[in-house]
């Protein structure tokens, strides 16, 4: 993973004193596993042998940004206004094997009874989260400052996920079903967390920070399936649809990152940063499955962050 040429791109600008603008990109990771079942590979080798497996997903690694203000008072409290977007997909195309059928692992497809040959997934996860927080600077010893910090975030979390699904007779096409799953997320609450900076040489350091928020967060779920009417009317037309809504207060949310920052002075402070940083989101994916109704998977980011800021 490389992330060192995304630097270059970011940019910011600034016109008060002690207000600072920031941008940083964002080179990241989505992972629900094992919870991204979508399917069931199920296998008849020979008599009285069965075989079973789900396929998974593993999400392509995806660049977001971030980008807000900063205001520092020497002595007082300090602002900090944030906005955080990442996208990520991931598609699939599935074929079953000899003596094999796919069955699918929603609860909509599931009720439906059918069974296919080969499957398509296009699964979107889009992420948007807003941050406001204040802190204060501790000099704990000469080269370490110490920031403890409380705020409030609003999330989103958008989940789309698509299935083609292809039934064949001896090769021969029979029909295609669709289903088309949403797992939405938006949650509101606040957050506590602790800054730190250690100046280990000159104009370097080492930096990082711990946040925790406790949300109240609101799931809308929907999950629709689609057959066509097929075989002169013997496959009659169906539509299936789950839907669900779910609301809990203190849903948790976690955040760290640890890297190095360099700073520059001339006529503006700018500084840039590098490291890595990881957000864990607790029960985030709720989309209805036949084993478990509803799922409680959570959802992990993890990867490269590249920023830079610049202040007077």
């Amino acid at each position: 993973m490389s992330i060192q040429p995304l630097c270059a791109s970011a940019t910011s600008s600034t016109g008060a004193k002690g207000l600072s603008a920031f941008g940083e990109l964002l080179y990241w990771n989505a992972s629900e596993q094992t919870d991204s079942v979508w399917a069931n590979d199920i296998g008849f080798p020979s008599t009285n042998h069965v075989t079973y497996s789900t396929p998974n997903v593993r999400f392509n690694w995806s660049r977001g940004f971030r980008g807000g203000v900063a205001y520092e008072v020497p002595h007082f409290w300090n602002l900090k206004l944030s906005w955080t977007h990442l996208p990520t997909r991931k598609s699939i195309n599935y074929v079953a094997g000899d003596n094999h059928i796919i069955t699918p692992e929603f609860f909509s497809g599931f009720l439906s009874g059918d069974s296919f040959s080969s499957a398509s997934l296009d699964w979107q996860i889009a992420m948007n989260t807003i941050d406001f927080g204040i802190s204060h600077n501790f000099n704990a010893a000469n080269s370490l400052v110490i920031s403890p910090s409380i705020g409030v975030k609003e999330a989103t979390i958008n989940q789309a996920i698509n299935l083609g699904l292809n039934a064949t007779l001896f090769t021969v096409p029979i029909f295609s079903s669709t289903e088309v799953v949403k797992n939405n997320f938006a949650g509101i609450g606040p957050t506590f967390g602790i800054d730190g900076k250690w100046n280990f040489y000159k104009d370097f350091s080492v930096v990082g920070n711990f946040s925790t928020a406790l949300m109240w967060g609101h799931w809308n779920v929907n999950d629709t399936y689609s057959r066509p009417s097929a075989l002169a009317g013997l496959v009659k037309a169906a539509t299936i649809n789950t839907k669900m809504t779910n609301a809990k207060l203190g849903t948790p949310m976690f955040q760290y990152f640890l890297g190095f920052q360099w700073a520059y002075e001339s006529t503006y402070q700018v500084k840039f940063l590098l490291g890595y940083e990881m957000q864990y989101w607790a029960n985030q994916l709720r989309a209805p499955t036949f084993q478990l109704l509803p799922l409680h998977g959570d959802l992990t980011l993890q990867g490269g962050t590249c920023g830079i800021s610049i202040s007077l």
